[in-house]
């Protein structure tokens, strides 16, 4: 297997592109650009409450903040609701629709001829 061309312009050419490229990753990736602000509590709100879809007015939304600062995991409270979970529907096994096949979707029996 070989890596470069046997042609010296063909090769000078293929790291010369590889060089612009890894230069252009470098730039890219650590030059290019100041850090990001940091997002203020205004701004963290007003994303919040435009996500949950409260443009009609002010909706009493808890900040993504108020989460860190409290001592449960759960964002609303420390309880789960399962009671979705002993619907019939949940419960019962149901049996899958039955198979048919009919000749026509079989195909060739000998699938070389």
């Amino acid at each position: 297997m070989k890596f470069l061309p046997e042609n010296q312009k063909k090769t000078l050419w293929s790291i010369a592109l590889l060089l612009i490229s890894i230069g252009g990753i470098v730039y890219l990736n650590f030059f290019r650009g100041g850090p990001a602000p940091e997002p203020t509590q205004d701004m963290i709100d007003q994303a919040f409450q435009n996500s949950r879809g409260g443009s009609a007015g002010p909706a009493p939304v808890a900040s993504p903040t108020s989460f860190q600062s409290s001592s449960s995991l759960l964002p609303y409270g420390d309880k789960i609701d399962t009671s979705i979970f002993e619907l019939d529907k949940y419960t019962v096994l149901k049996r899958s629709p039955s198979l048919s096949v009919s000749p026509e979707e079989l195909g060739k029996e000998n699938i070389f001829e």
